[in-house]
């Protein structure tokens, strides 16, 4: 079982082999279902009929994540270009959502700071309602004001007087302070939407007979806005689980998830390395590297399509740089 020197990595250059387990094909599930940070977002809502022709016709434009360092007191501001690539003129309305996911896949838009680490609150924009002419560009201007570290004590109070009220309260991840002194990652999502000409929130002209009761596709963009506070960061990962599944060409996979536990964003670098029962390395699989925020988790999955039947021994190596590599070692039977 204790096979770390075989790797490229020495057990010295590794921070900590966190746990060691058996996987067995009695541990599979039935699908494959990687959990990835949701970029655009389409919800259905029981309100007017939206043509199809309409749909996704605005697009934000650029990445979806806007990543700032920053200082306690400092003040910095972007903008995010939405595009209308159709041919008639329409509206977004953009709003303030907090945002976590987790390795089932779930996706969740809480309220503007619900979060210990919503930087909700320090965020302005404008506007909060805008028409786009057909092939034209808008822009949403933002602009982040991050507190000092003498209001940091109050916001940690607030927050741990809402969070005193709920009984998931220990469960909501690290605290947005310590001490008076913000450190490691704040974020929230501005949610970007499409408002169909047929919709009641509509300011378009439209024939009275368009409203019609029906389910409206309703598409809408959500923009990470991330700060990162470089100091007395904490970086910290935790196994999950592990377990082989079924992929859907019925070949085999490993199903790897994995929790930021710390106070800092990260996109580690992820991979396994496969060793055969004679302790020879027969292969290394790299992951797609996905962002984690402290407080949620990801799954990793991995094709093992290429091993035949037999005994192996697998580590999972988390990489987020420096000295933060973490690693979990599982015996595997195919």
């Amino acid at each position: 079982m204790n096979r770390v020197a075989l790797v490229d990595h020495p057990p010295s250059a590794m921070k900590r082999i966190l746990h060691s387990a058996r996987i067995t094909p009695a541990a599979t599930s039935k699908r494959v279902a990687p959990a990835r940070p949701a970029s655009a977002i389409l919800v259905l809502a029981l309100l007017t009929l939206a043509p199809s022709s309409a749909f996704a016709q605005l697009a934000v434009l650029g990445t979806l994540s806007r990543d700032i360092d920053a200082t306690p007191g400092s003040h910095y501001s972007g903008s995010i270009d939405v595009y209308n690539g159709g041919t008639e003129a329409r509206q977004a309305k953009v709003y303030q959502t907090d945002y976590s996911f987790n390795y089932r896949g779930e996706n969740n838009f809480e309220t503007p700071g619900a979060n210990p680490r919503s930087n909700a609150a320090w965020v302005r924009f404008s506007p909060a309602f805008v028409t786009i002419p057909p092939g034209e560009t808008a822009q949403i201007q933002f602009e982040v004001n991050v507190p000092p570290d003498a209001e940091a004590d109050a916001l940690a109070v607030s927050r741990a007087s809402a969070d005193s009220a709920s009984a998931d309260s220990a469960s909501n991840g690290p605290a947005g302070s310590v001490a008076g002194v913000l450190s490691g990652s704040y974020w929230s999502m501005l949610m970007i939407e499409d408002v169909p000409a047929n919709s009641p929130e509509s300011t378009i002209d439209k024939a009275d007979d368009e409203f019609k009761i029906g389910v409206r596709e309703v598409f809408r963009y959500g923009v990470q806005i991330a700060t990162h506070i470089h100091r007395s960061e904490d970086y910290a990962v935790e196994f999950l689980g592990v377990g082989l599944v079924d992929t859907p060409d019925s070949s085999r996979a490993l199903k790897v998830a994995v929790a930021n536990t710390g106070n800092a964003f990260m996109r580690p670098a992820v991979w396994i390395e496969v060793f055969d029962a004679a302790g020879n390395k027969r292969a290394k699989i790299e992951s797609t590297p996905a962002r984690m925020y402290p407080d949620t988790s990801v799954t990793h999955v991995f094709d093992m399509s290429q091993f035949e039947q037999g005994a192996y021994e697998v580590l999972v190596v988390v990489d987020a740089g420096e000295e933060n590599i973490y690693g979990a070692q599982y015996a595997l039977a195919l």
